[in-house]
């Protein structure tokens, strides 16, 4: 399995080493280690185009969350979950993985919106379409600037 040396980097020496060293591994678990490395390369995007940035927020939530489906795909592919979530966290806190305002914009857009379109009532949903629009404007607007902020926790 071919690994580029920035993703490598990123992830850090502990969970690189697990990943490389891969020889005995059943194709199930190679399966999985490539959703998992799939999901950490998603964390890496830099575009801040709008289906860029909420597949870089999916995966960073996925993987920040330690929902079980994110501790039962590490256990499938053989690899300690908490350790995979230690190494991602230390990658943002090691400036590694970084989002920009218009990234985490976009995130709280699409969760918005995909809000108002779980509400049945066209009157309630009509209050919202202003609110929608406004966000939108800003999101537009925004920053494609790296944010200071350290996002440990899920993007809402």
């Amino acid at each position: 399995m071919y690994l580029a040396p920035e993703f490598l980097k990123t992830v850090g020496y502990r969970l690189s080493r697990s990943l490389v060293n891969s020889n005995d591994l059943s194709s199930e678990e190679k399966l999985w280690r490539g959703v998992l490395i799939n999901a950490i390369e998603d964390t890496m995007i830099k575009h801040s185009d709008r289906k860029n940035s909420i597949q870089k927020g999916s995966a960073h939530n996925w993987i920040v969350s330690n929902c079980t489906d994110f501790q039962s795909v590490c256990d499938w592919g053989d690899l300690d979950y908490e350790d995979v979530h230690y190494s991602y966290l230390l990658a943002i806190k090691h400036r590694r993985i970084r989002f920009t305002i218009r990234q985490v914009m976009w995130n709280k857009y699409y969760l918005f919106s995909k809000s108002i379109q779980a509400i049945k009532e066209s009157k309630v949903k009509r209050q919202y379409k202003g609110k929608i629009r406004q966000l939108r404007r800003a999101v537009v607007t925004s920053s494609t600037d790296f944010v200071s902020t350290l996002y440990t926790t899920v993007i809402s």
